[in-house]
């Protein structure tokens, strides 16, 4: 009979702890999902804690305990917040920059990440530790910039952003087994933030207001695709380059390491097509020359052949407003507040939210 892998409590509690050493004082976040359906998560449980309570690591063991007891999904806030809501405008100052990095290249370009955690098959999260906090603004114009230099997720430098707990399992249905989330690098590296900062803001990439024609996918297909891809092709994060020269798309596989079976998570067309338009807008590619990249792709031509064609115009609208599109992945309930009212720290301080359904 197959039992469930083993999560790692003391992984789980020790990252926690090394998280919350390096935020200012305010509110540790970790909030628990079931699954809810296909690529959806419920939020289960939340717990907003003291980050300097005496009792910080008792209350944050006895609620990962109960997670990983009960099969939860676990993920925890990188920052501290002021107030029992999780939003950006109550993160607190930070000296942690992060990137949501599927399916990025190793090795990572650009800095060395502080840590770097495995959460599925070719799935990872960077985090890179600053000598000093910077307000939330400054942290997320740098995790911007790491985002755009290791072709991370382009929605993922929120500093309010959840991320998985190393220690848990990842539940999603499609790994079979649960994979262990953990921390597969730790090189303790510290960075000037000062330095990182100017780097950022000098890269600067724009807010795209570009109007976008009605005859957007005519001119596209005027334009050379190799012509287009040969004149950003410097400025293209290494994950889009090896992308654009896929010829097809992967499914599951299976590949054996010392003998150990592991598992291949599949090509995410959309999520793929997605980074590929990102790249080539912040690259300074048009609308047309950015559609012509992505009709090029291996990703767009095997989503026609199955009858799931997007609409190029939709799409990048999309791209060039810089809005991410909706991923099914923490419904609208789950990414709410444990409360209604919004609390301050001083009440935190004697209790702990929790809910169960």
């Amino acid at each position: 009979m197959r039992t469930r892998p083993a999560s790692d409590l003391e992984a789980a509690v020790e990252h926690a702890r090394w998280v919350a050493a390096r935020q200012p004082d305010g509110l540790f976040l970790l909030r628990a999902f079931i699954n809810d359906g296909p690529k959806r998560l419920k939020q289960i449980a939340v717990l907003y804690c003291d980050n300097r309570d005496p009792d910080f690591e008792l209350k944050l063991r006895r609620f990962l305990q109960r997670c990983v007891q009960r099969g939860w999904h676990v993920f925890y806030g990188v920052n501290s917040f002021d107030r029992e809501e999780a939003k950006a405008a109550n993160v607190l100052r930070s000296r942690m920059a992060q990137v949501d990095a599927d399916g990025v290249a190793f090795p990572i370009p650009g800095p060395c990440p502080t840590r770097i955690i495995s959460t599925s098959p070719r799935n990872y999260q960077l985090l890179y530790e600053l000598d000093r906090e910077l307000p939330r603004a400054e942290v997320e114009t740098i995790s911007k910039y790491f985002t755009h230099l290791t072709g991370g997720d382009s929605g993922g430098h929120s500093a309010a952003k959840l991320l998985r707990m190393p220690g848990t399992l990842n539940l999603k249905p499609e790994y079979k087994p649960s994979p262990l989330v953990r921390v597969i690098e730790n090189s303790g590296q510290v960075h000037r933030a000062s330095a990182l900062l100017r780097r950022a803001s000098a890269f600067a990439i724009p807010t795209h207001d570009a109007k976008i024609a009605a005859d957007l996918e005519r001119q596209a297909r005027d334009l050379s695709p190799k012509v287009v891809r040969e004149k950003y092709w410097k400025k293209l994060p290494s994950f889009v380059r090896l992308r654009l020269r896929q010829s097809r798309v992967y499914g599951h596989f299976t590949i054996r390491i010392n003998g150990k079976k592991l598992l291949g998570e599949p090509d995410d067309r959309s999520a793929i097509i997605w980074k590929i338009g990102c790249a080539f807008r912040d690259a300074g590619a048009t609308p047309a020359e950015t559609l012509a990249a992505i009709m090029d792709s291996v990703f767009w031509r095997d989503r026609e052949a199955d009858g799931k064609r997007e609409d190029p115009i939709r799409l990048i609208s999309k791209i060039f407003a810089n809005v991410t599109p909706p991923v099914a992945t923490i419904s609208k309930r789950g990414g709410r507040p444990d409360s209604s009212t919004p609390k301050s720290r001083a009440s935190s301080r004697k209790k702990w939210a929790r809910h169960d359904h």
